[in-house]
């Protein structure tokens, strides 16, 4: 099943979706930008497969304000994770960007387990608005 958000310039292909979590495989071309955006109700944990100089963006609260944190993907550490209501981006040079989301839902019941399922990043987002 192929997954397309066309505003954000990426192609994605759902590889697994259960109870806890949700996994596709995203495509951004290259020279192409996917603008500050949040999603509302999951977590979200990004593998990068390929991508040189790929930039991937996200806005963080600390003590002095906002500030963002850029990754390359050659630096030592290929896995990022986005909690819930926190603005990234992503941004491709020469070479396009492929990488993984697992999603897992943000919300749960008494019981501990998720409060729904989660489902496609495309699904549950909102772009910045300046």
């Amino acid at each position: 099943m192929f997954t397309r958000h066309h505003s954000l310039n990426c192609l994605g292909l759902v590889l697994w979706s259960g109870r806890r979590y949700h996994v596709e495989l995203w495509y951004l071309r290259s020279d192409s930008d996917v603008p500050y955006h949040r999603h509302y109700n999951h977590n979200s944990t990004i593998v990068v497969l390929f991508g040189h100089n790929a930039e991937l963006w996200k806005t963080m609260a600390g003590r002095k304000g906002e500030y963002d944190m850029i990754f390359k993907w050659w630096q030592r550490r290929r896995i990022f994770s986005i909690p819930y209501n926190v603005f990234h981006s992503a941004i491709t040079h020469r070479t396009p960007l492929i990488f993984l989301t697992i999603t897992s839902s943000c919300l749960v019941d008494v019981k501990g387990k998720p409060a729904f399922r989660p489902t496609s990043a495309s699904n549950d987002i909102e772009l910045w608005k300046r």
